[in-house]
């Protein structure tokens, strides 16, 4: 089975806990956006 939607990967977190800087991280590692 194929896919056609790519991966979506979600961050929970409190105020300050890095949630963007772990989203940036992942982005740069799997060629994606944030």
């Amino acid at each position: 089975m194929s896919s056609l939607l790519p991966p979506v990967i979600t961050v929970d977190g409190p105020s300050g806990s890095g949630k963007g800087t772990i989203c940036r991280l992942l982005a740069n590692a799997l060629v994606g956006y944030c």
